[in-house]
C-alpha cells in the first residue's frame, strides 16, 4: 500500500461539558475549525502501531527485567545500599514528567515529541548498561525515566489523533496490553541474559528495539501541521509553556514521592527530613494550584480540565486501579519468596497469571468497547471484578493449593485489564481536542502517583505487622529487625535460624502479607468513588480524528 491513505473528513467536537471559550493569548487566538484529515490505514497504521508497540515494550520491560539483574548488579558494584535507588531513580522522573509531556504533545509536533522521549530512553539505557558505579548507574536510570514518560504517553496521544473515536479502544488497548505481556517477559529475560550472558544486556536490548522503532516513525509518520497552535511561530509556543507551573509541580511531586520512599524506612515517619518534605509538598502544591488558576488555558493542567466533574473522578479512577495494581505486581511476589520458598525468577512465573489475565483483558475491553459504544460499563466491571480477586487475595494462607492463587490472580488480572483504559476513553470523549494529550498525560501521572503512594502505605502496614508479629511469637534468639532487613528469602540460610524458629518466620510474614493485601483491598473498593462519578457517554457518533501536529 503506498504511503498516500483514504481520507476521510472529521469535524472537531466538544463535549458539553467542555467551556465553549477561546484561548485569548497575547494577540493570538486559537479556534476549532472543521478540517479535512488524512486517516491512516492498512500496511502504513498496522506498521506504525508496530513502532509504537515495540517502544512501550521496551519501557515496559524496563520496570520488570531489572528485578532479577539486582543481585547480579549489586555483585559487580559491590554495594546493596542504592538497591532502592535503581528502581525508584526512574519511577521518580516517569511519574513526575507526565504532566510535562503531555503540554508538549499539546504544543508541538508528535513526531518529535515522541522522538525526543525515545532518544532519552535509549540515552538512559546506554548509560546503565556501560555504568562502572552504581552512582553512574541511578544516573542512567533517571535519564531513561525521563524519557519513559514521554513514550507511555504518547501513543495513546498519536491514536487519539489519526483515528477515528470508534477505532481508538481496540488499539490503544492493544498499546497497553503491552505492558502485561512484558511483565511476564521480563524476569524471565532478566533472568536468563544475567545468568548467561551479562545483566547489561537487560540495557542493551533497549537499543536496537528502539533503534527499529525510530526509524519507522520517521519513514511513515508524517502529519499535517492542521492544528492552529500548531502553526503559530515556535517562539509563541515556547511563551505559551507554563515553565513555573512545570517546575513547582515537578519540585512538589518528588517532595511527596521521596518522603513516602524514605518514611518509615530509610528514616522514622517522625524525622525531620519527612516532616519538612511533606510541608514542601503541600506548600508547593498550594502555589501549583494557585499558578494554574493565574495562567488559565496555558497551565500544565489547564482549569478547564481539571475542573471537570469527569476528569476529576477518572483521575481518581486511575489512582485507585494504579495503586492497587502496582501494590499486588510488587507484593504477591513476595508471598512466593518469603511463604513458600521460590526463587526470584520462580515467583514471576508463579505470578504470569495476574500479569497474563490483565493484558488479556485490556484487549477484550479495548475490542468490547470499541463494538458497543460505551466504556462506562467498563469501568463498573473493573471495580467489581478487582474488589473481588483483592478480597480473595487476603485470604491467601499458608500451604493454600495452586489452584486458588492462580485463580484469585486472574480474577484480579481480568479486572484491572477491563479498566486500564478506559480513563483515557473518557478523557478522548469529554475533552476538546487540544486538551487531548494533556488528560491523558493526567490519568497515566495519577496511575503512577496512586501506586507510589499505595506502595508505600503497603510497606509501612507490612513492616509493622511483621515485626509486631515476631516480636509477640516470644522465641529464643529471633531478632525481628534483623529477620526484617534481611529480606523475603534470606532469613531461611543467612541467618542460621533453626527449622521451627524458620517455621514461625514464615508463618509472621503470610500474616503481615495479608495485613497489607487489605491494602489493595480498600484502594480497589475506593475506585468505585471514582467510577460513579465518571459521566456515561457513548463514544459512537465521536468520529472525530485529530492529527493537528
Amino acid at each position: 500500500m503506498s504511503a498516500q491513505s483514504e481520507t476521510s473528513p472529521a469535524k472537531q467536537t466538544q463535549d458539553a461539558d467542555t467551556p465553549n471559550q477561546s484561548l485569548p493569548i497575547h494577540e493570538f487566538e486559537i479556534k476549532d475549525d472543521e478540517i479535512e484529515v488524512e486517516e491512516i490505514k492498512g500496511i502504513k497504521l498496522f506498521t506504525i502501531m508496530l513502532a509504537l508497540c515495540l517502544a512501550v515494550f521496551c519501557v515496559a520491560l524496563d520496570n520488570t527485567i531489572i528485578a532479577t539483574a539486582i543481585p547480579h548488579i549489586t555483585n559487580e558494584f559491590e554495594t546493596v545500599q542504592d538497591i532502592g535507588w535503581y528502581g525508584s531513580a526512574y519511577f521518580l522522573t516517569t511519574c513526575v514528567c507526565q504532566p510535562v509531556f503531555g503540554t508538549l504533545y499539546s504544543s508541538f509536533d508528535f513526531r518529535g515529541t515522541f522522538l525526543f522521549g525515545l532518544a532519552m530512553f535509549e540515552i538512559g539505557s546506554l548509560i546503565c548498561g556501560v555504568a562502572r558505579t552504581s552512582s553512574i548507574f541511578i544516573v542512567g536510570r533517571a535519564i531513561a525515566g525521563l524519557g519513559a514518560a514521554g513514550i507511555i504517553s504518547g501513543p495513546l496521544v498519536l491514536i487519539a489523533r489519526i483515528l477515528p473515536m470508534n477505532k481508538r479502544p481496540q488499539f490503544s488497548s492493544l498499546i497497553l496490553s503491552m505492558w502485561g505481556f512484558a511483565s511476564v517477559a521480563g524476569p524471565l529475560m532478566g533472568g536468563a541474559m544475567s545468568d548467561r550472558a551479562t545483566w547489561r544486556w537487560c540495557f542493551f536490548i533497549n537499543l536496537p528495539v528502539g533503534l527499529i522503532s525510530t526509524v519507522l516513525i520517521l519513514w511513515l509518520l508524517h502529519l499535517p501541521q492542521t492544528d492552529k497552535q500548531m502553526q503559530l511561530p515556535f517562539i509563541n509556543r515556547v511563551k505559551r509553556i507554563d515553565f513555573l507551573g512545570m517546575v513547582t509541580f515537578m519540585v512538589a511531586t518528588i517532595c511527596l514521592l521521596l518522603a513516602l520512599q524514605w518514611g518509615g524506612t530509610a528514616y522514622s515517619w517522625s524525622n525531620a527530613r519527612i516532616i519538612v518534605l511533606f510541608c514542601m509538598f503541600g506548600f508547593l502544591t498550594a502555589a501549583f494550584v494557585g499558578i494554574q488558576i493565574w495562567k488559565g488555558d496555558t497551565a500544565i493542567v489547564p482549569p478547564k480540565v481539571a475542573g471537570q466533574r469527569s476528569i476529576v473522578f477518572a483521575a481518581l479512577f486511575s489512582a485507585c486501579l494504579g495503586g492497587g495494581f502496582f501494590f499486588f505486581v510488587y507484593y504477591i511476589p513476595f508471598w512466593f519468596q518469603a511463604v513458600s520458598g521460590a526463587s526470584a525468577t520462580e515467583s514471576g512465573l508463579d505470578n504470569i497469571p495476574l500479569m497474563l489475565s490483565q493484558a488479556i483483558g485490556t484487549v477484550v475491553s479495548g475490542a468490547l468497547t470499541a463494538r458497543w459504544g460505551h466504556y462506562m460499563p467498563f469501568v463498573m466491571l473493573s471495580v467489581v471484578l478487582m474488589s473481588t480477586g483483592a478480597g480473595l487475595i487476603t485470604t491467601f494462607s499458608v500451604g493454600m493449593p495452586a489452584s486458588k492463587w492462580i485463580g484469585y490472580q486472574i480474577l484480579y488480572g481480568i479486572g484491572v485489564g477491563v479498566g486500564f483504559q478506559q480513563p483515557q476513553i473518557a478523557v478522548q470523549a469529554i475533552l476538546s481536542s487540544d486538551l487531548i494529550a494533556i488528560g491523558i498525560s493526567l490519568m497515566f501521572f495519577t496511575q503512577l502517583l496512586g501506586g507510589a503512594v499505595f506502595l508505600a502505605i503497603g510497606q509501612n502496614v507490612f513492616a509493622n505487622r511483621l515485626v509486631a508479629e515476631l516480636s509477640a511469637s516470644q522465641v529464643p534468639g529471633l531478632d525481628p529487625i534483623m529477620v526484617l532487613e534481611s529480606g523475603a528469602t534470606e532469613f531461611r540460610h543467612g541467618l542460621g535460624l533453626q527449622a521451627d524458629q524458620i517455621l514461625v518466620v514464615i508463618q509472621a510474614y503470610a500474616t503481615a502479607l495479608v495485613a497489607s493485601y487489605r491494602v489493595g483491598l480498600i484502594v480497589s473498593c475506593l475506585a468505585m468513588l471514582g467510577a460513579l462519578g465518571m459521566k456515561w457517554k457513548s463514544i459512537k457518533g465521536l468520529a472525530t480524528i485529530e492529527v493537528g501536529m
